[in-house]
């Protein structure tokens, strides 16, 4: 028997499937909206032996509304997915922020760190330390 993610994956690509055939296309898109005019003036224009769905178009009524029915659940499911990936893409992103933000804190760390031990060890020349503003000298702050 199927397990439950077994029957989520189908239908997730079941919905991929769909949805790259009838929603993200013009064509698909005009394909339905030439099919149901042609529908509805074959059954208004020919005589009553080749109608086979009088004006109310109770069929096609009915086969729209499946149509939906079938649909709907589908696209409610692919914009779950899609939200569930975009969520996924900015917790990725703010954990790289993240993690680049805590390198660069450790790194200005190390850097006072370094700049207070050189400070306090004897014998190194200070001389940078006390160069006029703008010198270009490495000890300018």
């Amino acid at each position: 028997m199927p397990t439950r993610s077994t029957i989520r994956a189908v239908a997730v690509r079941a919905g991929y499937l769909l949805l790259a055939i009838t929603m993200r296309s013009w064509f698909a898109v005009w394909g339905n909206i030439l099919l149901v005019a042609g529908y509805v003036i074959w059954n208004v224009i020919f005589n009553n032996g080749l109608r086979f769905d009088p004006y109310p178009f109770l069929l096609l009524c009915t086969a729209l509304t499946a149509l939906s029915y079938l649909q709907n659940p589908i696209i409610l499911t692919m914009q779950r997915v899609a939200e569930e990936a975009q969520a996924r893409q900015e917790a990725l992103m703010r954990q790289q922020i993240d993690l680049m933000a805590r390198h660069l804190l450790y790194q200005l760390h190390q850097t006072e760190a370094m700049h207070a031990i050189l400070t306090r060890t004897p014998g190194i020349d200070r001389s940078a330390d006390n160069a006029p503003e703008g010198s270009g000298i490495p000890g300018d702050i």
